[in-house]
């Protein structure tokens, strides 16, 4: 198995769904959860109201191991 920086986001939201054990009726539900909580963890560390720097980046989800980090 590879480790979180080789895998696309998308698969580790997956594989998260997994790891969890979700019921199968339920695993659209979570990865919709969990992909909201990836994207609000991305706007608000654009939002300069909830960092201390003058003008924030946004986080840039390129890899698993963000995601993982994120979520």
């Amino acid at each position: 198995m590879a480790n979180a920086v080789g895998i696309s986001p998308p698969a580790m939201i997956n594989r998260i769904v997994h790891r969890e054990a979700t019921p199968t009726g339920a695993e659209l539900a979570r990865v919709a959860v969990l992909a909201q909580k990836v994207r609000t963890a991305i706007e608000n560390s654009a939002d300069p109201k909830t960092t201390d720097q003058p003008d924030p980046k946004p986080i840039v989800v390129s890899s698993g191991a963000d995601v993982d980090r994120l979520v």
